[in-house]
């Protein structure tokens, strides 16, 4: 073999490299080549009309992602999956996508029944959350695509030059040439801010901004502006009231003309209300994006407490016959037929109806003790309460729903809350801002503080904490953010079935089917109607009622001496169906609330009276019956009385109630100035809630020396 010239042995190891390079680029060819497949469409949120309507396991209307074949051959897609970015990916082996054609992709996070045997991934897609779709091709990355948040009804889409428009839905069919609006981009978020700025919208290409100011959608406002340089954001202090200075006449039916009075300017904090969208091609406007700017503020200037910012269009509010928060309509018809009108909360009027159609639309954003924004995001309201919706203040409940946006307010709003298998509950579909009820304009957490104190009891509490409310970008008070009575709060703490869950509230159905009260009358009936001293009749009441949680039920409110109670304010649940599974054995367990009109609250004019003779004074009131025939039980009255000394002498103590009372009082006391100046009445905190708190000292340091004498006097042994 002749031998190989340097040059010789150059040209040889040059051409080796040259074929591994050619052999290297032909394998990574093959493995980073992919038939030209596209996502064409996404929708997190399926219209009913849609051709591309269908339903999950769990009976939910499906999201879907479509995805275009962009060559003349039919394309197989195995080795294709889809994913959430950073999530598990769904494989697409086994389907097939036409010529120049696409298919649809449901997608559903509780999967579908077996019989479905179309593309499927197991994942939701959220529009609010602003999610990243990624297509891969064998574990490589194909397209990936960012969604902005969209309305109800509305589509990502890719045109022809690649780029991604919010668009109608077209399911299975080309995209729509117009464009919907976009999702407005603001240049800061909401906050709170040391001084003012300029800030700037931006939206896509072609598309047009409009935005508001006063709390109105300018998708449909009058007083919407279109878009065209930065909007001065500045403190808004000592500006003249808006909201705050509607007449409290119009609003309260509580106060007699001369002891409810408008607060001053600077009384009323405020910040600066942005509402946006963007309107496409198509003369559509797109979803309205809202922020609140508290510039000049701190959460310092209200004792960092954490702060709501409610923004809704003020005819929600205060409109003559739709608005909740005024006398309206409702009050005028009654009062042009009724010669003799009461000062108090059982009159008719806007603010007191219910039902579906007195829920208004609205903005809700959550703000931390440091000022951190933790929630953001579109839902519904309506005004909560009894006798107090007539206060100048009114409590509100807040109801996440799919019509608004996301079905969840995905916020932990309550330390230490565990479901039923001992899971933190990290969100929730409904919650209550309450004024404090009969407790409003005197120390405002008197409810949740007495709860607190028996929540490792049997009955039913709620969870409270103490807050601050803006609405519309005014100062509306100090409220206690209340754990809600729900299917929700009954489903997660004792594992039962949502569906199954029957609720009655003061005799009322709350939760359940109207054929449901019935359960309910029959309990009672039974209980009222028997002789409960006899063994058998209290055995069949024990199969009614968990008479364990019912007996330290009584024994709380009577020891609190709740004024507002048996015959008012009391609660109740059980399951529909009754079943071996815990807590589905068909027995009412009750549920304490409202607890605040007790220990003295407003004078001491029971101050020596029998809990036991007052409740007799109810009969044929409330549950007064019941617990009347249950006192006729010799076991049913031991046990009560034994647990209302066993509550004296520990969570109802004296030396608790100081305890407890001083940390809610560092809590909410400062913040009082402030709700006090924002809705002047004739109540001041030094002669309200002051007084109050000294009478309920006065009742808790006597109170087990009353009850044990109580005891005595019926011959009940504890």
């Amino acid at each position: 073999m002749k031998k190989l010239t340097k040059k010789g042995k150059t040209a040889l190891i040059c051409g080796c490299i040259a074929a591994g390079a050619g052999l290297i680029a032909l394998v990574l060819w093959f493995w980073l080549w992919h038939p030209e497949i596209h996502i064409s469409e996404v929708s997190p949120s399926n219209g009913g009309s849609s051709k591309a309507a269908l339903t999950d396991r769990n009976g939910d209307k499906c999201d879907w992602i479509e995805l275009s074949n962009a060559t003349d051959k039919e394309r197989s897609l195995d080795g294709f999956s889809l994913s959430k970015e950073g999530k598990e990916r769904f494989s697409l082996d086994g389907v097939k996508i036409p010529a120049n054609g696409n298919i649809i992709v449901y997608c559903s996070k509780a999967g579908f029944d077996d019989e479905f045997k179309g593309a499927h991934a197991d994942f939701n897609i959220s529009k609010t959350g602003e999610d990243t779709i990624v297509l891969s091709y064998h574990g490589s990355e194909v397209e990936k695509v960012k969604l902005p948040q969209l309305d109800k009804g509305a589509s990502y889409s890719r045109n022809a030059d690649g780029k991604y428009y919010v668009s109608e839905q077209t399911p299975a069919a080309e995209n729509a040439k117009d464009s919907l609006g976009d999702t407005v981009r603001f240049s800061k978020k909401g906050g709170y801010y040391s001084k003012g700025f300029d800030l700037k919208l931006s939206a896509g290409e072609g598309q047009t901004i409009f935005y508001t100011l006063d709390g109105t959608d300018p998708a449909a406002s009058s007083t919407s502006t279109e878009y065209n340089g930065a909007i001065s954001v500045d403190d808004r202090s000592g500006e003249e009231n808006v909201l705050s200075a509607i007449d409290p006449q119009l609003i309260t039916n509580d106060y007699n003309p001369g002891k409810v009075f408008l607060p001053k300017n600077d009384d009323v904090d405020k910040a600066t209300v942005v509402r946006a969208c963007a309107v496409g091609t198509s003369g559509k406007a797109g979803k309205t994006v809202t922020e609140t700017f508290f510039v000049g503020l701190s959460p310092k200037d209200h004792n960092k407490l954490p702060v709501i910012s409610v923004v809704t269009d003020p005819e929600n509010l205060f409109d003559y016959e739709t608005g909740i928060y005024t006398l309206g309509k409702v009050f005028d018809d009654y009062k042009a037929e009724h010669t003799d009108v009461p000062k108090n909360g059982s009159v008719p009027a806007n603010y007191n109806q219910r039902g579906r159609e007195w829920e208004k639309a609205c903005h809700i954003e959550y703000y931390s003790e440091k000022g951190d924004m933790l929630l953001s995001q579109d839902c519904g309201m309506r005004i909560q309460g009894g006798w107090s919706r007539a206060e100048y203040q009114k409590s509100l409940r807040f109801y996440a729903r799919g019509d608004y946006g996301a079905k969840r307010f995905k916020l932990p709003l309550f330390d230490g809350l565990t479901d039923s298998e001992g899971k933190k509950i990290k969100s929730y579909d409904t919650f209550v801002l309450r004024n404090g009820g009969n407790d409003t304009n005197y120390s405002k957490f008197k409810d949740p503080m007495l709860q607190s104190m028996v929540s490792g009891r049997l009955p039913d509490t709620q969870a409270g904490k103490a807050c601050v409310l803006f609405i519309d970008g005014e100062y509306w008070g100090l409220y206690t953010l209340t754990q809600d009575y729900s299917e929700e709060y009954f489903s997660e703490k004792y594992g039962v079935p949502e569906d199954e869950v029957v609720f009655v509230k003061s005799d009322e159905l709350g939760i359940g089917k109207e054929s449901d009260m019935k359960l309910y009358t029959d309990m009672a009936e039974f209980i009222t109607q028997n002789d409960m001293s006899a063994a058998e009749n209290y055995q069949k009441a024990c199969e009614l009622i968990d008479m364990d949680s019912f007996i330290e039920y009584c024994a709380i409110e009577m020891y609190i001496f709740n004024t507002d109670w048996p015959q008012n304010n009391f609660a109740c649940w059980r399951t529909r169906a009754v079943s071996g599974e815990p807590y589905q054995d068909g027995k009412w367990r009750f549920c304490l609330y409202d607890t605040e009109s007790s220990c003295d609250h407003y004078n001491e004019k029971y101050i020596n009276k029998s809990e036991f003779l007052y409740i007799s004074e109810r009969e044929g009131e409330g549950i007064a019956d019941i617990i009347l025939s249950l006192m006729k039980n010799d076991e049913f009255a031991a046990r009560l009385g034994s647990v209302m000394v066993e509550l004296g002498e520990n969570e109802l103590s004296y030396d608790n109630y100081k305890k407890t009372v001083g940390e809610y009082k560092q809590v909410y006391y400062a913040e009082l100035l402030n709700y006090y100046k924002r809705f002047p009445t004739w109540a001041s905190r030094e002669e309200c809630c002051d007084k109050m708190l000294e009478r309920m000292d006065r009742f808790f340091k006597t109170r087990l020396e009353k009850i044990k004498k109580a005891l005595d006097a019926e011959g009940i042994k504890y």
